[in-house]
């Protein structure tokens, strides 16, 4: 009995862990877009017939000195496969999510000055295709 609720317990935090990661930074861009120096622009893409979302997709431009929060948000997500290319002058991370209902791809992109620290020029896109 006590091995049964130990499963049932351990695999609802997964559940809860998987969906935290995308909750958080859905939950950022939200409230980013709401409070913060930025422009969000967001657009859906329905089916003809039945009106059903097919396809959403965020973008949101964020102030240099909101980056390391956005980026450490994303390194911290324990969810999902993430990737970082660096460049010369920019970096680009990419987050993708899947699972039974839809695909996620988040990704950051940022610019930096003759690779110092210095962050410039930030954007975020989100989009969510259903399945």
């Amino acid at each position: 009995m006590n091995n049964r609720i130990v499963i049932i317990l351990v695999l609802t935090f997964c559940c809860v862990l998987h969906t935290y990661g995308q909750n958080k930074l859905d939950e950022m861009v939200e409230q980013y877009s709401i409070t913060g120096p930025s422009t969000f622009t967001s657009a859906v893409e329905r089916d003809p017939k039945t009106r059903k979302v097919i396809k959403v997709v965020k973008k949101l431009s964020i102030s240099d000195r909101d980056i390391p929060k956005f980026r450490n948000a994303f390194k911290t997500v324990t969810t999902g496969n993430l990737t970082e290319t660096v460049s010369e002058d920019k970096t680009v991370m990419l987050l993708t999510e899947e699972n039974k209902r839809n695909n996620r791809i988040y990704m950051l992109t940022f610019r930096t000055y003759h690779r110092s620290t210095f962050l410039h020029d930030g954007n975020i896109t989100v989009i969510i295709k259903y399945n």
